[in-house]
């Protein structure tokens, strides 16, 4: 506990200084685990119903003027750990997207995803089950296989003569080939480079498949069609990709780059058809730049229509006053007099009104009251104490914009 803040009823300061989220980061203020369901309870509740629709590309997009600051990028991580808890026999895989990364990239980090949660491992030991139950005469005792499938993930070596089996190379081609005839489509390198690295060490996948794929002379997205073909095998039903921050190598893109981009991307969505579902975010300046005719070979397969939007608005007064809150309550130490203290009622509405709703403003704008008010000598944070620290607080509060003109 900071004894800084007590005077407040907190253990620290609840707001984030910079509220851009970061899931890695350990702080619970800027990794999204603070997050109230009420506050985004229609966006949820819409990016949910296309994900079970299986819609294939899902755009949340804020329809403001605003380049950040709504809580699309909040929304799409709280939807990504929600059906990442569901397990099962669906994946949930995020990725960060910057400016410079293609859809060459994005199928290259959720291949990456599926190595390091274990997804490909779990593909393994259910493909060699299956084997065994298909071919009695195979490679592998099924005494073996039922103390291979036991075996969990992580998993930096395997010793297959623990498991009984005695030629490592004639199991991988014999897995190779009952793979391949499950899957036509399924390259027979790339599944021989999976099982080779997976039954000796898995850790050497992601740095042997490259390899065949120059032999091959594909791509990441082709790995990607391909992991899904192994990842079918391996009993996995469905696929949710979560790409945060899309819009910032999208925005500006013309001509031959922005034609490369839209058909990578067309790529990536015909590989996953029937298979994944896709959420991104979306500002209008990047909206704009879809409706180039450059990008129409993705969009076609992806309209910015009413089936694929889920409209991210800023945020109602009554929505700051919970904002503060959920953030309160989550740093207090003590019983204080009201559950905004020491902000006032009064003062999160003209906060509110100063960043237009815009919820990384709203925050900045919170943070900045309670230090404040700590050099101030511990007030209740008023109107009037807003208006005589203008500089300081409102002063500073300004959502970013993009002109839509």
């Amino acid at each position: 506990m900071n004894d800084l803040y007590r005077p407040y009823y907190l253990t620290d300061n609840p707001f984030p200084a910079d509220s851009s989220l970061n899931l890695t980061h350990p702080d619970r203020r800027v990794n999204g685990e603070i997050f109230n369901v009420e506050i985004f309870k229609n966006e949820l509740e819409e990016l949910d119903k296309r994900l079970r629709r299986r819609t294939n590309l899902i755009y949340c997009q804020n329809m403001a003027e605003f380049i950040r600051g709504v809580g699309k990028s909040a929304i799409i991580a709280h939807t990504w750990r929600k059906y990442q808890e569901q397990g099962g026999n669906i994946t949930s895989a995020y990725v960060r997207c910057q400016k410079k990364h293609v859809p060459t990239f994005f199928a290259a980090q959720v291949i990456r995803k599926w190595h390091d949660e274990g997804s490909f491992w779990k593909v393994l030991t259910h493909c060699v089950n299956q084997y065994v139950e298909e071919a009695p005469s195979s490679e592998i005792r099924p005494e073996g296989a039922k103390l291979f499938a036991e075996h969990q993930w992580p998993v930096d070596h395997v010793d297959l003569r623990a498991f009984l089996c005695y030629n490592p190379s004639r199991l991988v081609n014999s897995l190779t080939n009952w793979a391949c005839d499950k899957r036509k489509a399924l390259s027979a390198d790339i599944a021989a480079a999976f099982f080779r690295s997976y039954l000796s060490r898995p850790p050497d996948f992601l740095s042997a498949y490259p390899s065949v794929l120059r032999k091959l002379k594909g791509d990441e997205i082709e790995m990607f069609r391909n992991a899904l073909d192994l990842m079918e095998l391996g009993g996995f039903e469905y696929h949710y990709l979560f790409f945060d921050q899309f819009e910032d190598p999208i925005y500006g893109l013309s001509g031959k780059d922005l034609i490369l981009f839209s058909s990578e991307m067309r790529r990536l969505l015909e590989a996953g058809s029937s298979r994944v579902s896709t959420a991104v975010t979306l500002h209008p300046g990047a909206a704009i730049t879809l409706t180039a005719p450059e990008a129409q070979e993705f969009i076609v397969l992806a309209p910015i229509d009413r089936r694929h939007i889920v409209d991210v608005k800023p945020l109602e007064p009554a929505g700051a006053e919970t904002l503060g809150i959920t953030y309160l309550q989550e740093f207090r130490s003590g019983t204080p007099p009201d559950p905004l203290y020491p902000l006032t009622a009064e003062a999160v509405s003209h906060i509110h009104d100063v960043a237009e709703g815009n919820i990384r403003g709203i925050l900045t704008g919170f943070s900045l009251c309670i230090e404040e008010g700590i050099y101030a000598d511990y007030p209740l944070i008023t109107l009037e104490f807003l208006h005589e620290k203008h500089e300081e607080i409102t002063g500073k509060i300004s959502p970013e914009r993009i002109s839509l003109r």
